[in-house]
């Protein structure tokens, strides 16, 4: 059973130490109790986020009718041109994939909201993770509430998990968007950095001095009552009516930003609004960027073994990487593949595998590449239902997993990447 030690020296009354004096304590219960509470916490963290998804949950399907609506329209107007007006027919295309592209970024923010994974802490670059966010709250708001917003562009990172910084914001949001609800508004959102020069106390936490990033959420609602302010991060206290929400986004909330070392601090003026101001500590280190906008990504010439067995899918992709400088040998089958990979007939620089295939997945073929010795980078496409580790891809030899629907830029970037041995797995 575990134990706690502790020990010490007693001295006798002319201060000689004589006696050590040793204290082994059982420590099973507190354990247990410890274990018993984080399970706890995290059946009330699944809870509130399937309060929130059924709160988006209206909205995003209204979403998501516009998107099918403008696909069929665009769809039908190309459909309708003659085969001369090539212009009108291109723009009309250029439309249906811009729809797709948002169907497919709201697939994606649901999926990543709603998944059970455990909580992995890393460092993390919030900024997408907040963008993408603001469009799920976007998705269930009237015009008479506007979204403002400035992050800023150097903004540093913080070691936390990317769903539960998203259960943050989105917490957050939805509070403001409710006091607004009936008569509009504003909701604020501000991302940066700042540096606590001594030890600060916030909202009765006392932060260490250093780098954190200050994340405001402000609205222009009906405001809030001392009385109402002092309970909000109870858990199960709620203003809102019944069936329309726990009580526990708040808690959740203020769980989570504690957990990071962080602390939230709450503002409010009856008939001006709210303001929510959250703060976690940054990870010292150098101010950061994203450069991928300035990179070649066009390839030298190299030589690409792809395989995927949805052919038509797999035709776009392979006319996209040629245009692209590529030489790509397609085949539709894992085991066909395989026997390509053995005769030794071509020389490939990197090797695109589709997860889901019959009598071979991706991983699979994977392995039986790596049991032939055959050392090709790989890239990994998978679907959003597909959980694949980090750890499980690096086994197989993978450097890179892409996620389907994957579109021409996306697959270029990773391509890019593994070739010149950046941003692998």
């Amino acid at each position: 059973f575990p134990v706690s030690i502790n020990s010490w020296l007693v001295d006798d009354d002319k201060g000689i130490k004589k006696l050590l004096c040793i204290l082994v304590k059982n420590i099973t219960m507190e354990k247990k109790i410890a274990q018993e509470k984080k399970i706890l916490q995290e059946q009330l963290q699944t809870a509130q986020k399937m309060e929130a998804i059924g709160t988006l949950a209206g909205g995003i399907a209204h979403d998501f009718n516009n998107i099918l609506g403008g696909i069929i329209g665009y769809a039908e107007l190309a459909e309708d041109h003659t085969p001369d007006e090539f212009e009108k027919t291109h723009n009309d295309l250029k439309q249906i994939l811009t729809a797709c592209q948002r169907a497919k970024n709201l697939v994606s923010q649901i999926l990543t909201f709603s998944r059970k994974d455990n909580i992995t802490l890393k460092a993390l670059d919030i900024t997408d993770i907040t963008k993408e966010t603001l469009k799920l709250v976007e998705a269930t708001i009237k015009q008479d509430i506007k979204i403002e917003f400035y992050i800023s562009k150097y903004l540093l990172k913080i070691n936390a998990d990317a769903t539960q910084i998203q259960q943050i914001i989105l917490n957050l949001c939805t509070n403001a968007v409710h006091s607004m609800r009936g008569h509009g508004g504003i909701l604020h959102l501000s991302l940066i950095n700042i540096r606590l020069k001594n030890a600060f106390r916030f909202q009765n936490i006392y932060l260490e001095p250093g780098l954190y990033i200050r994340l405001i959420v402000k609205d222009s609602g009906h405001g809030m009552t001392p009385e109402i302010m002092n309970q909000i991060f109870d858990p199960y206290f709620t203003t809102k009516d019944v069936n329309e929400g726990t009580g526990l986004g708040l808690s959740v909330t203020l769980g989570i930003i504690k957990s990071y070392g962080g602390a939230i601090k709450t503002e409010s003026v009856i008939g001006q609004g709210s303001t929510f101001t959250v703060l976690i500590p940054a990870i010292k280190s150098e101010f950061g960027y994203d450069d991928s906008k300035d990179v070649d990504i066009r390839g030298k010439n190299e030589s690409i073994l792809f395989i995927d067995d949805e052919k038509l899918f797999a035709d776009a992709i392979k006319q996209h990487l040629v245009n692209l400088g590529y030489k790509i040998v397609f085949e539709q089958f894992s085991l066909k593949a395989l026997e390509i990979l053995k005769s030794k007939k071509y020389k490939f620089d990197l090797i695109i595998i589709d997860q889901s295939m019959p009598k071979m997945t991706g991983l699979q073929l994977a392995k039986e590449i790596m049991e032939i010795n055959i050392e090709i980078p790989i890239i990994l496409c998978t679907g959003f239902s597909e959980k694949i580790s980090d750890n499980m891809a690096k086994i197989m030899g993978i450097k890179k997993i892409v996620k389907k629907p994957i579109n021409k830029n996306e697959l270029s970037y990773a391509i890019h990447s593994v070739l010149n041995k950046k941003d692998l797995i």
